[in-house]
């Protein structure tokens, strides 16, 4: 099934990007080998990058992997590359927004991919990128929730995932955390999504803001209200 669909999404993105060889899988791992082109909106092409995809084995339930193959990127969290070798190419969840929750290959290489690769270029010529730049690692996914959800406060932000993921329990005829005007129970109370996204992308930023703040403060959030 995943190969159907690997082969499906390929066909599309190639048409858009046909540097990109045919998938092939090694020890039951998917990936793909190529070359993307960094194009302005006249057409001239900025740089060309060698990349490797690797689509996880649950995909498109998840998001797929890019590496930067050509050795332009340098392999360090200032360049938002991961110890993996992997780029960072922003919080999940707000890739996973970015893409309505439907992931496919040709969506994700136009709005995530290209873009990060785009930006390299820009800071290494430049200094800095074109648009909206988090910090690595969890810094960066609580500076997301900071903006996403005008919210300064860390602990008020892990409050509302400790209520979207169920870490912090909510009274069935208590109102719904996203604010809809219906009871938890009547709502969100069986969802295995919020917004599009599955509930395990916010257990993970959770797990990633609360890691951030203990080490900071040594902070606990009492599990019930």
């Amino acid at each position: 099934m995943q190969e159907s669909i690997i082969r499906e999404h390929y066909k599309s993105a190639v048409a858009q990007y046909p540097q990109l060889r045919k998938p092939y899988q090694d020890e039951g791992v998917w990936s793909i080998y190529g070359r993307i082109d960094i194009v302005d909106l006249e057409g001239n092409n900025w740089d060309t990058y060698e990349v490797k995809i690797v689509f996880p084995l649950n995909y498109p339930q998840d998001l797929p992997i890019l590496f930067e193959v050509g050795g332009k990127i340098k392999r360090d969290k200032e360049w938002h590359i991961n110890v993996s070798g992997s780029c960072c190419l922003g919080p999940p969840v707000k890739l996973l927004i970015d893409l309505a929750g439907r992931i496919t290959l040709v969506d994700w290489l136009d709005k995530h991919a290209v873009p990060f690769l785009a930006n390299h270029f820009l800071k290494d010529k430049t200094d800095h990128y074109a648009g909206e730049e988090y910090s690595h690692g969890h810094k960066g996914i609580l500076e997301f929730y900071q903006q996403w959800w005008n919210q300064e406060d860390a602990q008020e932000i892990l409050l509302k995932l400790g209520k979207i993921t169920k870490k912090i329990k909510i009274g069935r005829n208590k109102p719904c955390f996203c604010e809809s005007g219906k009871n938890y129970k009547e709502c969100h109370l069986f969802s295995k999504d919020y917004l599009g996204v599955p509930i395990k992308f916010f257990e993970e930023d959770y797990a990633s803001i609360r890691a951030l703040t203990n080490l900071k403060n040594g902070s606990r959030l009492n599990n019930h209200i």
